[in-house]
């Protein structure tokens, strides 16, 4: 395997983050301390990564849909990204569903828009004969699919949620 097979960059552009950003070098932090969550309170951020000193991308991780996630501490969080000194700033907030477009300064992602990125960036990447990442992006995608999303093959197969699913990545 050769390293430019395990390029990550294209997963990147699933969270809004440039093709050009993301060939910086990446270091990712989990549950990073930032002075302010909720008000006059220090905050984690659940994921910090930092494209060199060109981009930052935060991902809040919620496993309930936007309206029943403590958003609160999202305008905290939003003044600790503005400070920072990467000129591109992108901030998501990953969750099942998501009436509003707006989560505390956070544009909400829903984990099965972000699935059907992910396998489509998986397709690129088997084209391109780089099937080792394509097979860990996949792993991941079912793994959400199947226990977050609840996306389970049934037999007689008649799971309309599965099968909406797949066919909106089709369509991409």
């Amino acid at each position: 395997m050769q390293p430019s097979d395990m390029q990550p960059s294209k997963i990147w552009t699933a969270f809004g983050v440039s093709d050009e950003d993301a060939r910086e070098r990446v270091k990712v932090r989990r549950e990073e301390t930032v002075p302010e969550g909720h008000p006059g309170h220090e905050g984690r951020l659940d994921i910090v990564v930092r494209f060199g000193d060109v981009a930052l991308l935060v991902i809040e991780v919620k496993l309930v849909e936007a309206e029943e996630a403590d958003s609160a501490k999202q305008r905290g969080y939003s003044l600790w990204v503005a400070d920072q000194l990467q000129p591109h700033k992108h901030k998501v907030m990953l969750v099942r569903d998501a009436a509003e477009q707006d989560c505390g300064g956070f544009p909400p992602l829903r984990w099965d828009d972000l699935c059907i990125a992910l396998r489509s960036i998986a397709v690129r990447h088997i084209r391109d004969k780089r099937t080792l990442m394509a097979a860990v992006i996949l792993a991941f995608v079912g793994a959400v699919e199947q226990n977050l999303l609840g996306l389970r093959r049934q037999l007689p197969f008649s799971n309309v949620r599965l099968a909406e699913h797949l066919e909106k990545f089709l369509k991409e």
